[in-house]
C-alpha cells in the first residue's frame, strides 16, 4: 500500500476496517480510512513504538524518552507519563485501563543499555503510575486478557556475551517471571484468550501457552520475528526482518510471500481477510485473504523458448522457467513486484518488470 511516507513504521492497530493507525519514527503517525494512508500531526519529533486503543477516540501512542500521546477523535496531545524511559509497548482494557512497558533502553537517545532495566506504567483515567517490578531487561511488548491476566515480553542481545529472555505474567497484584527455557530476546505477544497466547523472538523462535505449559514450536524460520497477531487460534501472523510473514493454520507454520525485503516491526488486523504489516521504509502491507500468481514466457531473440532462466520478485520469491521457456510465481500478496530474469552469459531486455497485483 502506498503510505505516502519513507519513515521506519514501528506499530499498527485500528478500531476497524476504516480506522486504523500506524506509528513510527520522528513522530510520524499515519490514519487509513479504508481508501488511503494520510499522515497526521502528532505534536512530537520522538520515535513512537507502539499504538493501542479502545475505540476510534481513544488512541495511545507511546514512543521515545516517555513520551505518551492520546488521540480523543480529533486531535493528539501529549500526556505526561512521569518518566523519560523508552517505553516499547501499550496494552488495555479501557480508556481508564491501560499498560504500558518499555525499559532503560538507552535513555539517551535510546541507544540501547548493556545493563537495562524494565519500566512498566499503569493508567487510571486520571494519571499513569509506575508499577513496581524487580525485573533487570526491557519490555517491548504486551498483551492480556483483563488487567489481572497480563503477559510482556523483552530481554536483550547486544552482542553474543550479553543474550537474555524475559517473560513476565501479572496476576492483578504482582509481576513475575515466567521460565520459558527459551534461549533469545522476545518482541512480540498476542494471544486468543488466556489458554492460547503466542510469543515471537529475535531470533525466529515461537512459543506457545496452552494455559498450563509453554512450549517451543517450529516456525520455519531463523530469521528474526518481530510482531504477533491472529483473528483466531488457526490463524495467527508473525512479521519479522527481512520481509518475514509467518502464518499459523493451527496444526503448522507457514512462510508467506511478502514481496518485500524490508524489516516488518508490526501487524494487525480486523479479521482474517483484513491484515496490515508495517515496517521500514514507510512499508505498509495489506492481506486481504487473496494469493495471486504471476505468469510469463521468457523467449530468445529467434523467438524460442528459454528454459533454465530464474524469474525472482524478491530475495525469497523466485522460480526457473521450463522447457517452453514458461514461468509461474505463486503465493503473492497484493503489491507491487519487480520481476528480475537471469541466466549464465545471458542478458535480457527489459532486464525488470514491475507487476502490480490487486484485487
Amino acid at each position: 500500500m502506498e503510505s505516502g511516507t519513507t519513515a521506519l513504521l514501528y506499530g499498527v492497530w485500528g478500531s476497524s476496517d476504516d480506522d486504523v493507525f500506524a506509528v513510527g519514527w520522528e513522530g510520524t503517525i499515519l490514519h487509513y480510512d479504508g481508501n488511503g494512508w494520510e499522515a497526521m500531526n502528532s505534536g512530537t519529533t520522538r520515535g513512537l513504538y507502539g499504538v493501542w486503543g479502545s475505540g476510534p477516540n481513544d488512541v495511545f501512542a507511546v514512543g521515545s524518552r516517555g513520551t505518551i500521546l492520546h488521540y480523543n477523535g480529533s486531535n493528539w496531545s501529549t500526556m505526561n507519563s512521569n518518566t523519560d524511559w523508552p517505553l516499547l509497548g501499550v496494552w488495555g482494557f479501557s480508556s481508564s485501563d491501560v499498560f504500558v512497558v518499555g525499559g532503560d533502553w538507552g535513555r539517551s537517545g535510546d541507544v540501547p543499555d548493556p545493563n537495562p532495566t524494565a519500566i512498566i506504567l499503569h493508567y487510571n483515567g486520571s494519571e499513569w503510575q509506575q508499577m513496581g517490578n524487580d525485573l533487570t531487561d526491557s519490555l517491548f511488548g504486551v498483551w492480556g486478557t483483563s488487567s489481572s491476566n497480563l503477559f510482556a515480553v523483552g530481554g536483550n542481545g547486544w552482542g553474543v556475551a550479553y543474550v537474555t529472555t524475559l517473560l513476565v505474567h501479572y496476576d492483578g497484584s504482582n509481576w513475575h517471571e515466567v521460565i520459558s527455557g527459551f534461549g533469545e530476546p522476545l518482541r512480540g505477544v498476542w494471544g486468543s484468550g488466556p489458554n492460547d497466547v503466542f510469543v515471537v523472538g529475535r531470533e525466529g523462535g515461537v512459543l506457545h501457552y496452552d494455559g498450563s505449559t509453554w512450549s517451543q514450536m517450529g516456525s520455519e524460520t531463523s530469521t528474526g520475528l518481530y510482531g504477533v497477531w491472529g483473528s483466531g487460534p488457526n490463524d495467527v501472523f508473525a512479521v519479522g526482518y527481512d520481509g518475514t510473514i509467518l502464518h499459523y493454520d493451527g496444526s503448522a507454520w507457514r512462510m508467506m510471500n511478502s514481496g518485500t525485503n524490508n524489516m516488518l516491526n508490526g501487524v494487525w488486523g480486523n479479521g482474517p481477510n483484513d491484515v496490515f504489516a508495517v515496517g521500514e521504509g514507510g512499508t505498509i502491507l495489506h492481506y486481504s485473504g487473496q494469493y495471486y500468481s504471476v505468469s510469463g514466457q521468457i523467449r530468445d531473440t529467434a523467438g524460442d523458448p528459454l528454459s533454465a532462466v530464474t524469474v525472482s520478485a524478491g530475495a525469497s520469491i523466485f522460480t526457473t522457467t521450463n522447457a517452453s521457456g514458461v514461468y509461474t510465481l505463486t503465493g503473492l500478496l497484493s503489491g507491487d513486484y519487480t520481476l528480475t530474469a537471469s541466466k549464465p552469459s545471458w542478458a535480457f531486455d527489459p532486464p525488470t518488470r514491475l507487476v502490480t497485483l490487486d484485487s
